[in-house]
This record gives structure tokens, C-alpha cells and sequence, in this order.
């Protein structure tokens, strides 16, 4: 596993993001599609507590454990956004 980002390195990526001066010309490599198949990683995230009731609440309808429901809505997000992303640099290419 690789070095973790210091609490400094993170602040400053953040900083970063916040100004719009991340390049966005870097993410050429995202996938057009993304297996729920692949490797999976253990993260922790902190939600407010009514987001994480109705979160397991949507879950709980369509019958789907809510960490499962949640990696597709956020599958299904990255598409999109890479789709945009993708099609943004056609523009300013053509």
C-alpha cells in the first residue's frame, strides 16, 4: 500500500479544487465503464445521520444492501461525468 497524504497534503489539494486550479486535462484515463467486478477498498466515511437513514431507506425498496446501492449511484455518477468530461475536450479540440 502507498504512502498516505499528510494532513498539509490534503489541505492543499483541497485548496486547489476550491481555486479551479486543478486541470481536469489530467483525467483523459477515465474509464468509460467501471465493473462493480474489480478489487474493492475499505474506506470510512462520515455522512450526517438523516443522509444515512434515507440512504438505507432506498436500499430497503429496491432490495439492495445500501453500501451496494450507494457503489451504484456513485458507478453511475462517474459515468456521467466522464461522458461530460470526454465530451468537453471534443468541443475544445474540434
Amino acid at each position: 500500500m502507498g504512502r498516505r497524504a499528510t494532513d498539509e497534503e490534503l489541505a492543499e489539494e483541497a485548496r486547489r479544487w476550491d481555486e479551479g486550479e486543478v486541470d481536469l486535462g489530467e483525467w483523459v484515463d477515465v474509464p468509460a465503464d467501471l465493473s462493480m467486478r474489480d478489487p474493492s477498498v475499505s474506506i470510512s466515511l462520515r455522512l450526517p445521520y438523516k443522509m444515512l437513514a434515507i440512504l438505507k431507506e432506498f436500499a430497503r425498496r429496491r432490495g439492495l444492501p445500501y453500501q451496494t446501492m450507494i457503489k451504484e449511484w456513485l458507478r453511475g455518477r462517474i459515468i456521467v461525468e466522464a461522458r461530460k468530461f470526454r465530451a468537453s475536450l471534443t468541443r475544445k479540440d474540434g
